[in-house]
């Protein structure tokens, strides 16, 4: 028959039932060194839980605020890739229209023989231009 009753979970009975038999006494102790050592243990054991439990929820805090970092990445190089595609596409747009417009003068522009027929009559009154100044 047990003495003591438990009140609180985390308490052990101190106290066991008197007995007659006088060789119970080195045994007891060596149970109460037994249940010191035990509760010790189940301490320890409870303080390495809640360390890993505060470190477990620093490290999910940690992976969620990193994959939100790379949504945010994934976003903004998807935004960056958009406005290159975008600025490509004008300058492209911008080549042609040049390479147009370069074909265009290319057409209007005289040819090599059309200037030397213009330049001929010119090249032609230079030398009397020059008389005429001496």
């Amino acid at each position: 028959m047990v003495v003591s009753s438990l009140s609180n979970m985390d308490a052990f009975p101190t106290s066991f039932p008197s007995g007659g038999d006088s060789g119970m006494t080195g045994s007891h102790s060596e149970f109460q060194n037994m249940l010191i050592d035990e509760r010790l243990r189940c301490a320890h054991h409870k303080t390495n839980y809640q360390t890993l439990k505060v470190e477990h929820t620093r490290l999910q805090d940690e992976y969620i605020k990193s994959q939100n970092e790379l949504k945010r990445l994934l976003n903004e190089k998807q935004t960056n890739q958009e406005k290159l595609q975008l600025l490509l596409q004008e300058l492209r747009e911008e080549l042609v229209e040049k390479t147009r417009d370069l074909e265009e003068m290319k057409l209007q522009a005289p040819g090599r023989q059309e200037l030397l027929f213009s330049v001929s009559p010119v090249l032609k009154t230079v030398p009397r231009i020059y008389l005429w100044n001496e």
